[in-house]
């Protein structure tokens, strides 16, 4: 039989990831596969960048994810990287978030919004008193009863009242999505929340009863891991994992179109590459962009995901310089505290070797919705940014000595209300031997990208299989 050809568009985790599994499946099942990756920049890894500077480990995209989604986990067994996971200390389960120009600590037992253990959320400073008694009212309200999709805004304000949404669901949200509570879905985003209302009636009493069995992530204790040479390590080895001239950097996809037999992708530099299959794993808008004529249904509704653009910065201090003890994950500040700051992550109480010892790694995140304006300063402005609001919260006593900015123009996918339909349009839409992945429809965080590129690969192969029957 003779050899088939996939080709994978995108060399980011999931594109990596998919060629991987790809190769894996097809040397089990004795298949023969041609595989070629093509990523238009001059690295693989995408928005996953590790870098070593002066003693430092510098995470510009993603630092870490949680194991009690398996995916990223499985994948890093696979790899036999098990001896490289590394975990955030006990010491360091701490979360803060502002309040009153102030970080004050999450009590113990919060999960997202919800407080697990009464006495360590009424003994807080989180909230009002009266906000904490509406919280706790939480048990008292009645299941929504409307069908269809509702706002995470909507839900937390119903379920708990608007101060718990300004003061806790909006900020922790926006450590992970970046988003618009109001715009974001609850079915997309949280599925278990409204999975555990209609379940239990309560989310206060549903956690109680299912404790940690809930599949919320935790602000405090969660299983968030890393691994010794940063998320890096990962692309690295699974780059490192693929056959000599599989990927191919540099080489940006310009057009997709059916050929002779299967299709046929131009690359901006002239290069033409036959495939039976192709994987897009590429953002939403990208992938929009590449099948516009192939298939304009597809396309249409590719477009309708929103981006939004968001930027690391990350600072190294001598630790003596450094007032505030750093014990714990970081702070994050709430839209109601009027900062230009969306969070703080204390990298070097985070994981080890991050700094060297007589040093800290603190990192800052700027953007998202409703903040991308800050973005359209230069990278020293944003620098001073960062420093202007940190320095009265962590008594940072002398400038840093290491500075990094890292840019993601269009870097987070918004799971909008109506996100799980119009993903299910864009399966509706697609076309045989055209398989999407990536982090714009299921999940945004690591194991739901891996996640994506093990079902797509599964999907490609399977395809390219019967077509040679």
């Amino acid at each position: 039989m003779s050899e088939r050809k996939i080709l994978i568009l995108g060399g980011g985790l999931t594109g990596l990831a998919t060629a991987y599994y790809l190769a894996t499946r097809a040397r089990e099942a004795g298949a023969g596969l041609s595989l070629t990756v093509l990523e238009a920049s001059d690295r693989w890894g995408g928005k996953i960048v590790s870098e070593r500077a002066g003693g430092f480990l510098i995470e510009g995209g993603p630092d870490s994810f949680i194991t009690r989604k398996p995916w990223a986990l499985e994948l890093i067994r696979e790899l036999g990287l098990d001896d490289q996971v590394i975990e955030t200390p006990p010491a360091s389960g701490k979360v803060f978030l502002l309040r009153g120009g102030r970080p004050v600590e999450l009590p113990e037992g919060m999960v997202f919004v919800v407080p697990t253990l009464e006495e360590p959320f009424l003994d807080s400073e989180v909230m009002s008193e009266e906000g904490k008694r509406r919280v706790l009212a939480e048990v008292d309200v009645p299941p929504r009863s409307e069908t269809g999709d509702e706002s995470l805004a909507d839900f937390l304000r119903r379920r708990f009242g608007p101060e718990a949404l300004d003061r806790l669901g909006q900020p922790l949200m926006a450590g992970i999505h970046a988003a618009d509570p109001e715009r974001l879905s609850l079915a997309a985003a949280f599925p278990e929340m409204a999975t555990m209302e209609t379940r239990f009636g309560s989310l206060i009493r549903g956690l109680r009863q299912v404790h940690r069995g809930s599949g919320l992530a935790a602000t405090k204790n969660s299983s968030r891991v890393s691994l010794r040479g940063g998320i890096g390590q990962l692309a690295d080895t699974l780059a490192a994992r693929l056959a000599p001239g599989t990927l191919q950097l540099g080489r940006a996809a310009a057009s997709l179109e059916r050929g002779p037999e299967g299709f046929l992708v131009r690359d901006r530099r002239g290069g033409w590459w036959p495939a039976d299959a192709v994987v897009i794993a590429l953002p939403a808008f990208a992938a929009s962009e590449l099948v516009a004529e192939l298939a304009p249904e597809l396309a249409k509704r590719l477009g309708e995901i929103r981006y939004v653009s968001t930027a690391t910065v990350s600072l190294g201090f001598r630790r003596q310089d450094v007032t505030h003890p750093l014990e714990g994950l970081g702070v994050v500040f709430p839209t109601a505290e009027g900062r230009d700051l969306q969070a703080c992550t204390w990298s070097s109480s985070k994981f080890a070797g991050r700094a060297p010892e007589s040093d800290v790694l603190i990192r800052a995140f700027v953007g998202g919705a409703g903040a991308e304006h800050l973005l359209d300063q230069d990278d020293e402005a944003l620098v001073s940014l960062a420093l202007d609001e940190l320095t009265p919260l962590l008594g940072l006593g002398a400038p840093p000595h290491l500075m990094r900015v890292y840019r993601w123009p269009q870097g987070i996918p918004q799971f909008e209300i109506g996100h799980r339909a119009r993903v299910e349009s864009i399966a509706a839409a697609g076309a045989d031997g055209l398989f999407l992945a990536g982090n714009a429809y299921q999940g945004l965080g690591l194991p739901d990208a891996v996640r994506s590129a093990r079902e797509a690969a599964d999907a490609a192969l399977g395809f390219a299989c019967r077509a040679q029957v």
